[in-house]
C-alpha cells in the first residue's frame, strides 16, 4: 500500500492502481477486462468497508450490553454509527482530533501494562518461544480472525488526496506498522510476564485479566470502557476513509452521482435560506455528506441480517480483504517489473523512501502468496451462515 500509494496518490486508490498497472505498454486506455477487474476490486473495497464499520459497531454494542444497561441492540448501533457519522459531517479536522485522543488514551492503558510487569514478572520466563506442531490449524484460524485489525490501511489510503504532500502516508503506513508491531509484542510480552502462558491462553480476555491483577475486580470494566472507546475511533476514522472512497467513485462514473456531492454541515442545515445566506463563508468543511449518510445507512442495516450477523459480517469482511491484499501485492509485483528501468517516475527527497521505493519487492512475493492460501481456504472459517 505505501509502495502504489507513493506513486498513484489517489483517493480511488486499487481502482486506478489496477488501470494504470496493468494497462497496456503504449495504450492509453486500459482494455474492458482490466476496466471490470478495476471496478470489481474496488467495489469489493466499498463493501467491505460497510460490512467493517456494521462489525465494529456490533462489537461495540456487545462491549455495552455486559453492563446489563437495558438499552437494545439496535438503538446502541445507531447511535454508534451516527455519531461518528456526524463528527465527520463537521469536519476531517474534527474526526482526526477524536481519532488522535482516543489513540492516545489507548496506548497510556497499554503503557500502564507494561510499567507494571517489570515489578511482577512472575511468569517472565513464560514467554519462551516454542512451535507446537499440532496447532498450526489454531495458528491459521487466529491469524485470519486478526488480519481484520488491518482493514485501517482501506481507509488511510483512501484520503491520498487530502494531504499536502505524497510522502506523508507511505511514512505513516510504514511507521504505524513498525510501532504496533514493536508496541504489541511489549503489550503481549508483559501480559504473560503478569499473569502467565497458562492463564493467557487459557481465556479470551487476557488484558482483561492482567488488568484485574494491577486493579483487582474493576480491571474488567476498565478494559470494557477502552475497548468501547477504540471501537468509536475506528468507526470515526473508517467511515471517512469509506465516504471519501464513494466520492470518488461517484466522480469517476461507477457510483451514483448524488455521492459526489460535496456539502458544509452549516449549509445542508440551512433549509430555505436566502441567497444572502448561501453566500456567506461556510463555518465547517466541505464533506461528501450524502456518501457519509449512505454508508451510516447501509452500514445501520446491516446489523439487522439475522443469525450470527458478527461472526458473519467479520468472516465476510476478512475474506474480500484478503482479496484486496492479493490483487495489491500482484500489482507491487508487476509494477516492479514492468516500470524498473523508466526514468520519469517519482522520486522521494526521503531517503529512507526513495531506498524502499527502489528495493525489489521480495515482501509483496511474500504477500501474495500468504494472502492467496488464506483467500483460498477462507471459506472453512464461516461456522456460521
Amino acid at each position: 500500500f505505501a509502495r502504489l500509494n507513493f506513486q498513484y496518490p489517489v483517493n480511488d486508490a486499487e481502482y486506478s492502481w489496477i488501470r494504470e498497472i496493468f494497462k497496456g505498454k503504449n495504450a492509453t486506455e486500459p482494455n474492458t477486462a482490466v476496466k471490470w477487474f478495476a471496478t470489481i476490486t474496488i467495489w469489493v473495497v466499498g463493501v467491505m468497508g460497510i460490512f467493517a464499520k456494521s462489525t465494529v459497531a456490533l462489537g461495540l454494542a456487545g462491549f455495552i450490553k455486559t453492563f446489563n444497561l437495558g438499552i437494545p441492540k439496535h438503538v446502541i448501533t445507531f447511535f454508534a454509527l451516527a455519531i461518528p457519522t456526524v463528527i465527520n459531517m463537521v469536519g476531517v479536522k474534527y474526526a482526526a482530533t477524536v481519532a488522535k485522543a482516543i489513540i492516545s488514551l489507548v496506548i497510556i492503558a497499554f503503557l500502564i501494562i507494561i510499567g507494571y510487569a517489570p515489578k511482577h514478572r512472575d511468569f517472565l520466563g513464560d514467554n519462551a518461544l516454542s512451535v507446537d506442531p499440532g496447532n498450526w490449524t489454531n495458528l491459521m484460524r487466529a491469524s485470519f480472525i486478526t488480519i481484520f485489525a488491518f482493514t485501517g490501511f482501506q481507509s488511510v489510503v483512501q484520503l491520498s488526496e487530502e494531504t499536502v504532500s505524497r510522502d506523508i502516508i507511505p511514512k505513516s503506513i510504514t511507521a504505524s506498522v513498525i510501532f504496533t508491531t514493536i508496541f504489541y509484542a511489549i503489550v503481549i510480552v508483559s501480559v504473560i510476564s503478569i499473569i502467565g502462558l497458562k492463564k493467557a491462553s487459557g481465556t479470551v480476555y487476557p488484558i482483561s485479566e492482567a488488568y484485574n491483577a494491577i486493579f483487582g475486580s474493576r480491571g474488567r470494566n476498565i478494559v470494557t470502557l477502552l475497548s468501547i472507546i477504540t471501537m468509536f475511533s475506528t468507526i470515526v476514522i473508517g467511515i471517512l476513509g469509506v465516504s471519501r472512497l464513494f466520492h470518488k467513485l461517484s466522480e469517476k462514473g461507477i457510483a451514483p452521482k448524488y455521492l459526489s456531492k460535496l456539502v458544509s454541515l452549516d449549509k445542508m442545515l440551512q433549509f430555505g435560506g436566502s441567497d444572502k445566506n448561501d453566500n456567506k463563508k461556510a463555518i465547517f468543511d466541505r464533506m461528501p455528506i450524502p456518501a457519509l449518510l449512505t454508508v451510516f445507512i447501509l452500514s445501520f442495516l446491516l446489523t439487522f441480517v439475522k443469525g450470527g450477523v458478527l461472526e458473519l459480517t467479520a468472516n465476510a469482511t476478512n475474506s474480500m480483504l484478503f482479496f484486496i491484499f492479493t490483487t495489491v501485492n500482484l500489482l507491487v509485483i508487476v509494477n516492479h517489473f514492468k516500470n524498473k528501468n523508466r526514468k520519469d517516475q517519482p522520486a522521494s527527497s526521503n531517503k529512507t523512501i526513495q531506498g524502499f521505493l527502489n528495493m525489489f519487492p521480495w515482501y509483496a512475493i511474500i504477500g501474495f502468496v500468504l494472502a492467496l492460501i488464506f483467500l483460498v481456504i477462507s471459506p472453512q472459517y464461516y461456522s456460521v451462515v
